[in-house]
């Protein structure tokens, strides 16, 4: 089955459990900007409770695709990216294992919010060491594509897709060629007092490494099933 979703900054749980559970996933930056969304942001869990770490974007970049959004480095925000990660996560248990990639990513200095979406959720698929392909459409996004990009014409019929990122109606007219799922995701120990939902894979890697792919599979509930 296979997944085409436009890239998120280091995405949340539902986009991660997709991840590693189509058999073939397609990042596509050609999807419009969407404002308000989790393509420039990410949630991470602090001790009093949650923040965002937001990309900024230079101006008049309303209507455009993500593969063509601008990132303003103007603003001095992958160091206060960085130290959100260490400040919150510098503790955990396997913050040392994922950080180097990470911070590699972000000193690149991508100059487009596709480059930098697209190379942040190939490092999320290297770490749950997701057993589907990889692609990358358009290809020249500024980071090396896993395999060869997916033709829009010859991509496979079968499709997995999460529950609430497509229409109602989409989803009537998806029934006989798709596959529904949802992440329903038990409370898991985080580095503070308490659980706050709703944060970036990052918070799951960064408490529990390798073992956050299986809790991720342990918990996708699949809701319509491709009808052959």
């Amino acid at each position: 089955m296979t997944a085409i979703e436009p890239p998120d900054y280091f995405p949340g749980l539902p986009y991660a459990a997709l991840l590693i559970t189509a058999s073939t996933f397609v990042i596509d930056s050609r999807f419009q900007y969407s404002r308000q969304s989790h393509q420039n942001r990410a949630r991470l869990r602090t001790p009093d409770g949650f923040q965002w770490i937001s990309v900024p974007l230079t101006n008049g970049q309303h209507g455009r695709t993500i593969y063509d959004i601008q990132i303003d480095y103007d603003q001095n925000w992958v160091k206060q990216h960085l130290k959100a990660l260490r400040f919150n996560y510098g503790s955990t248990p396997f913050y040392d294992h994922y950080i180097p990639e990470i911070e590699e990513l972000l000193l690149r200095r991508p100059e487009t919010l596709g480059s930098l979406t697209t190379g942040s959720v190939r490092l999320v698929h290297h770490f749950l060491n997701s057993p589907g392909e990889l692609h990358v459409a358009p290809p020249d996004t500024g980071v090396e594509a896993a395999s060869d990009p997916v033709d829009d014409e010859e991509a496979p019929v079968q499709r997995i897709q999460l529950e609430g990122r497509i229409s109602a109606r989409d989803v009537e007219l998806a029934r006989d060629h798709a596959r529904m799922i949802r992440l329903e995701m038990p409370p898991y120990r985080q580095n503070f007092d308490g659980f706050n939902p709703g944060m970036s894979v990052l918070d799951l890697l960064f408490n529990h490494g390798p073992a956050a792919a299986g809790m991720l599979n342990r918990s996708v509930v699949t809701l319509t099933e491709h009808r052959r």
